[in-house]
């Protein structure tokens, strides 16, 4: 573990990285260890991120800042397939679900690229994290004990399809206090650095706001 944390604090493309999507991968000691070794040093420019993306694509040149250093090895380093092992899709998944339970809508973006999109149910789509954080927002808010559990992963050539069900008591601002459970999907087109490019989500509208209006009917418990 100190090995690691060490490379993380040790320059700025690596804290850069770190900040803005490595610690979504690692296991939560090890993530709180590193944060509170980081805990009140300067956040390192963006430029940085940019190059470590640079570094490991693997274009970097003499003249790239990041050039001198080597990133450590990662479970989701991207290899020669662009893409992760399927193996390790569940644990993406998984800490995916686990962000969408925890209140903080950009936890859930994080797993985004930062300029790629969520569309759900052929709406428009949300462009970049901080459309995506809304978005989710808009869900958290209006259900404050949002639960979202993780009902399998499917592959479908180069996508993963990943089913869910949503449930929570719409009490949020304005809303009905009526039970919700509705289950639905995402089709992912995962990015070359192993986060989700893009994602097309779909799940019963007309049910949705049903349940809305009258709680959870029978059959749907």
């Amino acid at each position: 573990m100190e090995d690691y944390a060490a490379w993380y604090l040790g320059n700025p493309f690596g804290r850069a990285w770190w900040s803005e999507e490595g610690r979504y991968f690692f296991e939560d000691d090890f993530v709180n260890h590193v944060d509170q070794q980081l805990e009140g040093k300067a956040r390192d420019s963006y430029d940085y991120w940019l190059g470590v993306r640079t570094r490991l694509f693997g274009s970097g040149n003499k003249d790239n800042p990041v050039a001198e250093y080597s990133c450590p090895p990662s479970k989701y380093s991207p290899n020669k397939s662009d893409t992760m092992p399927k193996d390790q899709f569940e644990e993406f998944a998984t800490k995916y679900t686990a962000a969408w339970c925890s209140q903080n809508a950009s936890s859930v973006a994080s797993f985004f690229e930062v300029n790629d999109s969520l569309t759900i149910n052929n709406g428009e789509p949300s462009i970049g994290r901080k459309a995506i954080t809304e978005a989710v927002q808009g869900f958290m808010t209006a259900f404050p004990d949002l639960i979202v559990q993780m009902d399998g992963l499917d592959f479908d050539g180069q996508q993963i399809i990943y089913l869910w069900t949503l449930s929570g008591i719409n009490s949020g601002p304005g809303g009905t206090g009526n039970a919700v459970r509705i289950s639905g999907f995402e089709k992912w087109t995962m990015s070359s650095v192993g986060l989700i490019g893009e994602s097309s989500g779909s799940y019963d509208a007309a049910e949705y706001e049903r349940q809305l209006r009258e709680g959870i009917g029978r059959g749907t418990e």
